[in-house]
């Protein structure tokens, strides 16, 4: 199920994006602070974060400073009045996918969303091929002695038969 969080204390915003999730029928989680975004995120694991630029007590800054942080870190899409180029750039620049121009638009929504749940789509699979990879390594060591070991045991059999050097 495709899922998101949005913070933001505009009910206008909040109003608009729950109409477009409401047409997908993907899931949205609102909160007006970040404190009640991150209380919500211990409880659930969310893939996306939207986060309004100006928040009560916090920027979009400390939002993807706290949530880059984490243990599975969402992607962060930063919805905001002014999103102009150079906003968008630093957005970027600090780690975060995308930025939203409001009012928002479903289109614009829909694209920017769908390509954050497509990327967290592929790390998803880059982290289950990257744990396969790592337990065929291991599985490998077990029956395969390593180089290493094959020369350890080729200097000992010459120190125990001091004939074969």
């Amino acid at each position: 199920m495709k899922s998101a969080l949005f913070i933001s204390p505009l009910v206008e915003d909040q109003a608009a994006l729950r109409e477009i999730f409401a047409r997908r029928k993907w899931t949205l989680c609102s909160a007006s602070t970040f404190a009640a975004g991150a209380e919500m995120l211990e409880n659930r694991l969310v893939p996306v974060v939207i986060v309004e630029r100006e928040l009560p007590l916090g920027t979009w800054r400390d939002a993807l400073a706290f949530l880059q942080e984490t243990d599975a870190p969402p992607l962060v899409i930063v919805v905001s009045r002014a999103a102009d180029e150079r906003f968008w750039a630093e957005v970027l620049n600090l780690g975060g996918h995308d930025v939203l121009a409001t009012p928002l638009r479903a289109k614009e929504v829909e694209w920017a969303l769908e390509s954050a749940w497509q990327t967290v789509s592929h790390r998803s699979k880059s982290a289950r091929h990257v744990r396969q990879d790592a337990q065929q390594r291991q599985d490998a060591h077990r029956y395969f002695p390593q180089p290493i070991e094959l020369i350890g045991r080729a200097c000992g059999y010459r120190r125990a038969f001091p004939a074969f050097e």
